[in-house]
């Protein structure tokens, strides 16, 4: 019971990290320079190139989870209003050699309050691991406090009733039926989940 539980308990963490731990980054952005999008994507979907003058307002909205950051973590995914009131998506690219992504991509230094959004955004991405840590310890620790305290039980329940053959019948056959119960949950795990 002690050897499947540890397991079981990294497992849910797992589990528990890649369907409930998300982390948002969203922020208020102003150009502080004239930017001119002229790349396919741009010209292909508004039929031209577009300029967006200083001053104008734009919205991060980034989110990071298991399965990645959708523009990668170099790439902030950033949104700008148009005169028009349409929005056109871009990425703000944290490094000079950022991977180039299908949408149009600016580099970061074009913004104003560069230094401070490139730390927010850095927090945001080390306080989702940290969860994702914090979580893999809980389990691992309820894991642990959920074997002992069985195994506890167990023991307590034993010496009160001596040593008698039923007793240990009993406390054998809950024992496997709980060890079922946890093989059961580790083969979800792996065989479902792809944890």
């Amino acid at each position: 019971m002690f050897v499947l539980s540890i397991p079981l308990g990294v497992l849910s963490a797992n589990t528990y990290s890649k369907f409930e731990i998300y982390q948002y980054y969203r922020k208020q952005v102003v150009l502080k320079e004239d930017v001119i999008l002229d790349d396919v994507y741009t010209t292909k979907k508004f039929g031209t190139s577009v300029i967006l003058p200083a001053g104008v307002t734009g919205y991060i909205s980034d989110k990071v989870d298991y399965w990645g950051d959708e523009l990668g973590y170099e790439n902030i995914d950033t949104s700008f209003v148009l005169d028009d009131g349409n929005y056109i998506d871009i990425a703000v690219s944290i490094k000079e050699d950022a991977e180039p992504y299908d949408i149009p991509t600016i580099d970061i230094s074009r913004l104003d309050n560069a230094q401070t959004i490139l730390s927010e955004y850095n927090q945001s991405r080390e306080k989702y691991t940290t969860r994702v840590n914090s979580a893999k310890v809980v389990g691992v620790v309820v894991g642990v406090a959920f074997s002992l305290l069985l195994s506890l039980l167990f023991f307590i329940i034993k010496t009160k009733q001596g040593i008698k053959g039923k007793s240990n019948m009993i406390i054998f056959g809950v024992a496997s039926v709980i060890d079922v119960i946890l093989i059961l949950g580790l083969l979800i795990s792996f065989v479902f989940l792809n944890v």
